[in-house]
């Protein structure tokens, strides 16, 4: 009876372990994330999964995620973008108010295009800031394009995508 026991314990702890296995997905992000410096502290799961349209592109909040990015998304029209969630610190955000940083990795075909990332404020703090995202490496899209005015770049996206 005892040895039964201890069988069908091992066999559970077995099937729980495999359970665990890391998509590959997941694996790419992190080591793009580790290759960027970025210490992970926590993995926050898969998240969405969308086909990129030029429709999308001017909904929010993807027109927030997108111009941030460096990548031209016209690259990438029509197909398939998943992402992979992660908290991180040593990163460029990470300060005083926040030592943890929420990270999105977008991926196409299996390979890491860019991505997003949040601070993690207090609710109040968060609150004042908004929600808007940042690139993957903390910058604003300000800062990704090289804007001298932000209006004339949105009115001039709008009109390519809308």
């Amino acid at each position: 009876m005892k040895k039964a026991v201890v069988l069908i314990l091992l066999i559970f702890t077995l099937v729980g372990c495999s359970n665990e296995s890391k998509s590959d997905n997941q694996k790419v992000a992190e080591e793009y994330l580790s290759e960027k410096g970025y210490n992970i502290t926590s993995y926050n799961g898969a998240g969405q999964s969308y086909q990129l349209t030029k429709e999308k592109l001017v909904e929010m909040p993807s027109v927030t995620h997108w111009t941030v990015q460096s990548v031209d998304p016209d690259l990438y029209l029509d197909k398939q973008v998943e992402t992979e969630g992660f908290t991180v610190d040593n990163h460029p955000l990470t300060n005083a108010d926040s030592t943890h940083v929420n990270v999105d990795v977008f991926l196409v075909e299996g390979k890491p295009i860019g991505g997003i990332s949040y601070p993690q404020y207090s609710d109040e703090k968060e609150l004042a800031l908004g929600d808007k995202p940042f690139s993957l490496d903390g910058k604003t899209v300000e800062e990704v394009h090289q804007l001298e005015n932000w209006r004339e770049w949105m009115d001039a996206w709008y009109a390519k995508y809308e």
